[in-house]
């Protein structure tokens, strides 16, 4: 009896001893979500790894809270950008799966997981295999699911597989349709419902959801992504620049006024300013060298000498579309200063030489001019551009005009046969175009 009280005690302090360390186990592969949601790698890594030890040790290695845990594991890797470890984990993570007597609770999430490292280790094949197995796995309408028919859509579609692409945008169809069943009383949702119609090209509908989202209350943060959306939605879509224009600019006003001058500011003013320009006012161009000159401030102080450029070249037509061509050219100049000095092999270091031209030519500078365009068509000669140097050419022959000169003296015509190859080709894609549409 004695004996038998002994042996009781020893299960019980052993089973109490098991359930205090499977709980520290449970208590460090929390620890380690944790760190890993606040963007902790190096901390969540090392908590994890030792609750996969302890789940090793008590559980052994086909059990579910070890696999759970090598399955985060792996994430931290990927989230350091070690994606050939993270395939490598992950796949031991599915082979474990398969071990295990019944299928693993999440067994659908691992094996997007999996097809999400092959994705971004290069190996979009074996990617769009994985996604393709997980898809039946996951809860229908997920976001899970959701996420499967949006990348398993972009492998097909850059692939050119349109019998695979027709198939998930039947299911992103069925999807979408099933959303728009769920009530929608907060921003995000009905922000996302604008976009959808609008993408849908259900214009009416968008509108009504886009109006709807802007009477809702809201934080700052939301309602700069509802701002820009819908004047990304009145200048490209409904082709109201001026509107779209003004709403981008109230995106970049509350941009500025909750986090000050940043890069993304930078890009939102910027938007205003090309939104601007596009409305093609006198009154509209004013507006965008505005927010170029903005743009252009914030850009300097961040040391972004490509945008820099890119504001100057907008800024310069915006003064171009003003008739005020001396400016423009002044801009295209500094501009210019930029490709010559950091990325001569852009296409647009030759174009930009040639928008000095066409400002100098209506300056009635027209030696400058001339030479500007000579030495625009001999890059574009250089370079294939064929369609480009006819152009230049068309800009040389009009500046001879306007110089009191010969047209004739402006080439010698020994590019003919390419120009011409050049425009059929262009008419044959747009003839293609049409026929596409």
């Amino acid at each position: 009896m004695k004996n038998r009280l002994i042996l009781l005690l020893f299960s019980f302090v052993a089973l109490l001893s098991y359930a205090q360390t499977k709980q520290q186990a449970d208590s460090l592969h929390q620890q380690g979500r944790a760190y890993l949601n606040e963007g902790k790698i190096a901390e969540s890594r090392e908590c994890t790894r030792q609750a996969m030890e302890m789940r090793k040790t008590l559980l052994g290695e086909v059990s579910e809270d070890y696999i759970t845990s090598l399955n985060n594991y792996a994430l931290t890797f990927c989230m350091e950008e070690n994606y050939a470890k993270a395939v490598e984990l992950q796949e031991q993570v599915l082979s474990l799966c398969g071990r295990l007597k019944q299928p693993h609770k999440n067994i659908g999430m691992f094996i997007t997981n999996m097809g999400r490292y092959y994705y971004l280790n290069g190996n979009k094949v074996n990617a769009a295999k994985m996604w393709e197995q997980a898809l039946p796995m996951v809860e229908k309408f997920s976001e899970i699911y959701e996420f499967l028919l949006n990348s398993l859509g972009s492998i097909y579609s850059d692939a050119d597989d349109q019998q695979g692409l027709s198939r998930i945008l039947a299911l992103m169809e069925e999807h979408n349709e099933h959303e728009l069943t769920k009530p929608c009383d907060e921003p995000k949702c009905m922000l996302d419902r604008a976009l959808y119609y609008s993408s849908a090209g259900n214009q009416a509908k968008a509108n009504e959801c886009f109006h709807n989202v802007m009477d809702m209350p809201m934080d700052d943060e939301m309602r700069i992504k509802v701002f820009e959306s819908y004047a990304h939605y009145k200048a490209m879509t409904e082709r109201d620049r001026l509107t779209g224009a003004e709403y981008q600019f109230q995106a970049a006003m509350l941009r500025k006024n909750t986090k000050g001058e940043d890069a993304e500011y930078a890009k939102s003013i910027f938007n205003a300013g090309l939104f601007y320009s596009f409305a093609m006012t006198d009154d509209s161009f004013r507006k965008a060298i505005t927010c170029y000159d903005q743009a252009h401030d914030v850009f300097e102080k961040l040391n972004n000498a490509p945008m820099i450029a890119k504001c100057q070249q907008m800024k310069g037509n915006a003064f171009s579309g003003l008739k005020e061509y001396e400016k423009a050219k002044e801009c295209y100049a500094r501009a210019l200063v930029y490709y010559e000095t950091n990325d001569k092999e852009s296409r647009d270091y030759p174009k930009m030489i040639e928008r000095v031209a066409a400002m100098e030519k209506f300056n009635k500078e027209y030696d400058a001019s001339i030479t500007h365009y000579r030495q625009a068509m001999q890059l574009y000669e250089q370079r294939g551009m064929m369609e480009e140097y006819a152009n230049a050419e068309n800009g040389l022959k009009m500046c001879y005009a306007y110089a009191g000169r010969s047209m004739s003296e402006a080439t010698d015509n020994r590019n003919q046969d390419a120009i011409k190859a050049a425009e059929r080709e262009k008419l044959d894609k747009l003839i293609n175009d049409e026929k596409a549409i």
